[in-house]
């Protein structure tokens, strides 16, 4: 996930709220009970961190068009901008 796009670390807490609301839904836990619980959360988050990666790498892809044709033009705009 590209860090420019600021979503990791939101995602980082849902992922920790969402894990334990799933966690606190057990009482005597067996190791049935745990895998549940672990493929439910998975089911639940992956969608949505799958589609935050592919938002980040469309976003990556974008800002690196932009911030090349940036800099291209700053090449020719002289070095008063290097020199600031």
């Amino acid at each position: 996930m590209n860090p420019s796009g600021g979503g990791g670390a939101v995602r980082a807490i849902d992922d920790a709220v969402t894990l334990a609301n799933w966690i606190s839904t057990l009482r005597m836990a067996s190791e049935e009970d745990i895998e549940k619980v672990f493929k439910e959360y998975r089911a639940e988050r992956h969608p949505i961190a799958k589609e935050a990666f592919v938002e980040s790498q469309m976003f990556s892809r974008n800002l690196g068009k932009v911030a090349g044709r940036f800099f291209t033009n700053m090449k020719y705009a002289g070095t008063a901008f290097l020199s600031c």
